[in-house]
């Protein structure tokens, strides 16, 4: 790895809140070494969208095999999940990323996110279901749901800031009431109420 890119994927890393998942994810990818930050955050997406799509085999093939009804009922739900973030929420999140919509890149991988979370919770829903959760599927949904963080705080670190412009800026109440142009309007009129 050249001394540049291991420069940037520290700094790129220590912006975001899980720094060990960043630097072991990316250090061990070789795309890193041809890519700026921006790049870095489309690695990390695809890498989600790859276990993303692993997750989502598994459970088909689990949903296949169980006679449980609950445990069916469950699988379902992740199913839907799944077949959301890799068949539209993910790749929609690298396509933006690609065109330089951060922020939607960004919201889209929250919501990849919120898939995996939908799908580990409803494991939760009574002992029985809990004691049919797949053994490492947990660690699984808990990948995604990390990664897609990570791959937001990376897009955070070097995405522009929004600029608001002056001219739809509007002044406040307190605003108005302090301005010198107020204060003139209002102590002419002053006497008149006194009068009143």
């Amino acid at each position: 790895m050249r001394p540049t890119t291991a420069v940037l994927i520290d700094e790129t890393c220590k912006k975001t809140k899980d720094t060990n998942l960043c630097l072991s994810t990316l250090r061990l990818d070789t795309r890193s070494s041809t890519v700026d930050a921006k790049g870095l955050a489309g690695i990390v997406l695809d890498i989600t969208l790859k276990k993303a799509k692993d997750n989502l085999a598994q459970i088909d093939g689990l949903l296949s095999r169980t006679t449980d009804p609950a445990l069916k009922d469950i699988l379902s739900i992740c199913l839907q999940e799944y077949g959301d973030a890799t068949v539209v929420i993910l790749p929609r999140a690298i396509q933006k990323l690609e065109s330089k919509s951060y922020a939607g890149a960004m919201g889209n991988a929250e919501d990849s996110a919120r898939c995996a979370e939908t799908c580990e919770e409803s494991f939760s829903n009574g002992p029985r279901a809990e004691q049919n959760r797949p053994p490492t599927f947990t660690d699984q949904n808990n990948a995604v749901l990390h990664l897609s963080r990570l791959a937001q705080d990376i897009i955070v670190s070097f995405a522009p800031k929004p600029k608001f412009p002056k001219d739809n800026w509007r002044p406040t109440h307190e605003s108005a009431m302090a301005s010198p142009k107020f204060h003139s309007s209002f102590m002419s009129v002053m006497p008149l109420i006194l009068i009143l």
